[in-house]
C-alpha cells in the first residue's frame, strides 16, 4: 500500500479516486485511437498501475 494514501482524509481519497478514474478513461480512449502496438502496450501498463492505485484507495474506505 502506498504510504502517501494513509495520511489522506476521506475527501482527499475520494478526489484522488475520481482523478485516477478520469485518467484511466482518457488512457482507454487514447488506446482505442492508437495503432502503434508499443504505445498500446505502454498505455495498458499505465492503466493497470492506475487501477491498482484506485483499488488501494478503495480498500482504505473499507
Amino acid at each position: 500500500m502506498e504510504e502517501r494514501f494513509k495520511d489522506m482524509t476521506s475527501y482527499d481519497r475520494a478526489v484522488r479516486i475520481s482523478l485516477y478514474s478520469n485518467r484511466v478513461g482518457k488512457m482507454e480512449e487514447q488506446k482505442d485511437h492508437t495503432e502503434d502496438p508499443e504505445a498500446v502496450k505502454a498505455l495498458e501498463e499505465k492503466i493497470k498501475e492506475t487501477q491498482r492505485l484506485i483499488d488501494e484507495l478503495l480498500e482504505l474506505f473499507l
